[in-house]
C-alpha cells in the first residue's frame, strides 16, 4: 500500500495512532466524564498538509472489519492566533473530542485540549515524540509483488471524487515467514486533510526492483477516499465545509 495513504494518517485516521485513544473506565478529562486524558505528541500532525486546510472543512471515515466498525471525524474548526485548530473524534469515545492547535509552518501540535462535546475542555500536555533507540540492526523485511496505478472516479458521501487508484499484491518475507497483502486504495487531493508531500517520498517503491509498478503516482499530497484489503474496508462517509468548534476552551487565567 502506498506510504502516502498512511501519512493520515487518514490520517485521515486519527493521527495514525499517534494520539493514545481514550477508553471507558479511566480518570480525568474535560467536562466531568469518565474518559482518561489521551496522550498527544507534537509530531501527531506532521503527516498532514496543515497550511492547505480551510476553516470549516471536515471529513468522516468509517472502517469496517469482521465484527468491527468505527467512524472517525476530523474537522478544521478555526484558524486563529497563528494556529490551525483541529478537532478529532471517533464513535468509540461517546462524544469526547480532542482539540489540537497546530502550527502550519512546522505542522507540529502546540496545544491540546480534551473534553465532551458541548462542555468545557481540559488542556492536556503536548509531549515530544519519543526517539528510537540505537539497538543493533536486525533482519529487514523483504517485499516483492506488483502495484497497478490508474485513475477512477468514486462516489462517496453523495459526491463524485476523482481518485488515483492503487491495486497492490505484495508478499513480505520476515524471519522466514511470508505475509501476502492484496488490497486497493483510492486517494484524492480533492478532499481535506491530505498528506504532506515530499518529492523524495513520492514513489515508495522506486528503490525496490522486486516490486513492479505499472503506472505512475501523480498526486502531490492526497487523502484516503477508500481502501479495501486485509479483511477491512475504510471509506469516506461524510464531507463538508461547515465545521464549528464543539468544545469550549477554558477561560484565560
Amino acid at each position: 500500500m502506498r506510504k502516502l495513504a498512511l501519512g493520515l494518517c487518514s490520517m485521515t485516521l486519527a493521527g495514525c495512532g499517534l494520539i493514545g485513544g481514550a477508553t471507558d473506565g479511566g480518570g480525568g478529562g474535560g467536562g466531568g466524564g469518565s474518559q482518561p486524558d489521551p496522550m498527544v505528541y507534537d509530531a501527531t500532525t506532521t503527516g498532514w498538509d496543515i497550511a492547505a486546510l480551510k476553516e470549516g472543512e471536515w471529513v468522516e471515515t468509517e472502517t469496517k472489519g469482521s465484527g468491527y466498525s468505527m467512524k472517525t471525524k476530523l474537522a478544521c474548526v478555526a484558524i486563529k492566533d497563528g494556529l490551525v485548530w483541529i478537532e478529532q473524534s471517533n464513535s468509540s469515545q461517546s462524544g469526547w473530542v480532542t482539540l489540537l492547535g497546530v502550527d502550519p509552518k512546522d505542522r507540529k501540535t502546540k496545544k491540546a485540549y480534551f473534553g465532551k462535546s458541548g462542555a468545557e475542555a481540559k488542556e492536556i500536555k503536548v509531549q515530544a515524540m519519543p526517539t528510537g533507540g540505537g539497538g543493533a540492526a536486525g533482519e529487514m523485511p523483504k517485499s516483492k509483488g506488483t502495484v497497478k496505478i490508474s485513475k477512477e472516479t468514486l462516489t462517496v458521501a453523495g459526491q463524485s471524487i476523482e481518485c488515483e487508484k492503487s491495486e497492490s499484491d505484495i508478499t513480505t518475507t520476515y524471519q522466514g515467514k511470508d505475509t501476502r497483502y492484496q488490497g486497493t486504495t483510492w486517494m484524492s487531493d480533492k478532499v481535506p486533510f491530505r498528506s504532506w508531500y515530499e518529492e523524495k517520498n513520492s514513489d515508495p517503491y522506486k528503490n525496490n526492483s522486486d516490486i513492479k509498478v505499472e503506472g505512475k503516482y501523480t498526486l502531490k499530497g492526497a487523502a484516503l477516499v477508500k481502501s479495501e484489503g486485509g479483511g477491512a474496508t475504510t471509506q469516506i462517509v461524510g464531507l463538508g465545509t461547515d465545521a464549528k468548534m464543539t468544545v469550549k476552551l477554558p477561560a484565560a487565567k
